[in-house]
Order: C-alpha cells, then sequence, then structure tokens
C-alpha cells in the first residue's frame, strides 16, 4: 500500500494556532448566549442537542475545524475514528438513543451488524448493498486457516444470541444490561489470549 496523509483541516493544528494567537484584537461584534458548547466532537454535539431538546434557545457549537465531528467526522474517503454505534433494540433499552436516531431519519435499513460492512458510494451518490467482509491477510490464505476463522465466527455468533439463566442476553449495550448469571461473568476473567487455546484457535 502507498504512503499517504489525511487531507483537510488537522483540529490539533487549529486549537494550537488559537491559542497562540496573542494579537488581542478587540472582536468585531460580540453576541449573548446562554451556553457556549466548545468543541464539536462527539460530546460537543451531544450536549447541544441535549440543551436543545430541554428548551434552551440561545445556544452556540464553537469548533476550530472546518466541520463538526471530532474524531467521529469522515475523512472524505474513510472515518477518522469510530464509526460504529449500538443497535437499539428491546434488549439494550437504549430508549433516547433510538429515538435521536428517529430524529436523524436513520431506519433499519440504514445500518448493518458488524462482521457486514457496507460503504457509501460517493460518485454515485448511495450506500453499497451491505455484504460480509473478509480480509485477505496471510493468516488466512490457507484453506485450513479459513475453516478456522469460519470456525471463530460461529462462536462468536452463539456468543451474541446467549442468554443466561437470568433470561438476560449475555453482551448487549448497555453493559448494564448484560446477563448477571455467574457463569458469564467468569469470562470477565480470562483474558482472551487464554480463552483462544481452548476451542483450538491458532490462527
Amino acid at each position: 500500500m502507498p504512503p499517504g496523509t489525511f487531507v483537510g483541516v488537522d483540529p490539533a493544528a487549529e486549537v494550537a494556532a488559537l491559542r497562540a494567537d496573542t494579537s488581542g484584537a478587540e472582536p468585531a461584534s460580540s453576541e449573548a448566549f446562554d451556553v457556549v458548547v466548545l468543541g464539536g466532537g462527539l460530546a460537543g454535539l451531544c450536549a447541544a442537542h441535549r440543551l436543545a431538546k430541554r428548551g434552551v434557545k440561545r445556544v452556540v457549537l464553537l469548533e476550530a475545524a472546518d466541520a463538526i465531528g471530532g474524531n467521529a467526522r469522515s475523512g472524505g474517503d474513510c472515518p477518522l475514528g469510530a464509526g460504529y454505534v449500538p443497535v437499539p433494540s428491546r434488549r439494550s433499552k437504549l430508549h433516547e438513543f433510538a429515538q435521536l436516531l428517529k430524529e436523524l431519519g436513520v431506519t433499519r435499513r440504514d445500518v448493518c451488524r458488524a462482521p457486514v460492512e457496507r460503504l457509501y458510494l460517493r460518485a454515485e451518490e448511495r450506500w453499497q448493498r451491505a455484504g460480509h467482509v473478509y480480509y485477505d491477510v496471510a493468516p488466512f490464505r490457507t484453506s485450513a486457516d479459513r475453516a478456522e476463522q469460519r470456525r471463530f465466527r460461529g462462536k462468536i455468533e452463539a456468543f451474541a444470541t446467549r442468554r443466561g439463566r437470568d433470561g438476560r442476553f449475555a453482551f448487549v449495550l448497555p453493559v448494564a444490561a448484560c446477563s448477571r448469571d455467574p457463569m458469564i461473568c467468569e469470562l470477565d476473567k480470562e483474558s482472551a489470549a487464554d480463552w483462544l487455546p481452548a476451542p483450538g484457535f491458532r490462527t
């Protein structure tokens, strides 16, 4: 893969430039607000949204970069940070988040569950059809390794649907909604390095 870098305004450089400005120039104008939110990253956007939902009218959000989003924004052809969200469901109880997605017009057709992925085809202005992504990396080039990968995926799928004796799902967001079954909680005490050899995963 050829060397490359992200393009566009570097938020860290913009903030550094603002801090280094010691000109002391008087502002051309001034305006009063009830709340000023500094930073248009995920935390700042959530804060501004919650303030607006609670009826605070005069809210301004200030961002040093040329676009909002912070670490969650798009770099044009790829995300600059985490681009994944939990899908709200009856078991996740993410009611407030579900309401936010509804307000933004995001439906179940717009999301897909890992390891299924899809990309936005910018030239065609549409989302590609969702599908499984298999990365062609060296460890998975033999038939035995690919078989082990399929077995590993099957194990993870089984975990995704597993319920504890209390009726709760073993793994769900938020974590507080997870099963408290002692047998499931025992997994928290075991590292991945210790767990992988037991089922025979070596790749």
